[in-house]
This record gives C-alpha cells, structure tokens and sequence, in this order.
C-alpha cells in the first residue's frame, strides 16, 4: 500500500507544485518586507512614548515644586491624581419658627 504523500504528490502535477511554491515564497516575502518596516515604527513609537512620559513626569514635578498644583502619587512616584486644596470663608444663619394650635375635639 502506498503512503498518503506519495498518493497525494501522484495526483497532483508539477506545474501545480510550482503555483505553491511561488505562492507559498511571495507570502514569506511580502510578510517580510511588510513585517520589517512595522518592527522599526513600533520600536520608535516606544522610544518616542517613554520620552514624552518622562517629560511629562518633569512638569508635574516643577509645577508641584512651584506651588501650583498638589498631585497624588503611587508608590513608584508617578502622578496619579491631582489634589484640589479649597479655603471657604463663609457664614450660615439659619431660623425657624412654629406654631401648634392643640385644640381638644
């Protein structure tokens, strides 16, 4: 009994075989020279989002220092939230008056 491979290759002609294989190396390199120039934006595009952090970082610290703002920070020391101090100066008065009329049925 023949092996599966040979009884599939027996039926399937050398002009078919060279169809695959071209379609089968145009994949490899259409994923390569696309796979290439995606490789280098995404590696720049980190670059570029860990510099904008860090100077990010670097306002927050310089307004804080100036008095501006206050923020919160998380135990590694980033700003995490922004505190709002608020100073009210203010009087309330209130009064109120009732009157019961208790009358027996």
């Amino acid at each position: 009994m023949e092996s599966a491979w040979s009884f599939l290759l027996g039926k399937v002609s050398t002009f078919q075989l060279d169809n695959l294989s071209s379609f089968l190396l145009g994949s490899l390199v259409t994923a390569i020279c696309a796979g290439i120039p995606y490789w280098l934006s995404s590696r720049q595009l980190l670059k570029e989002a860990n510099r904008l952090a860090k100077i990010s970082n670097l306002v927050t610290r310089g307004m804080e220092e100036a008095g501006i703002p206050k923020f919160n920070r998380d135990a590694s020391g980033q700003a995490i939230g922004l505190i709002i101090e608020l100073e009210i100066n203010d009087t309330a008065t209130s009064s109120s008056s009732c009157e019961t009329n208790n009358k027996a049925f």
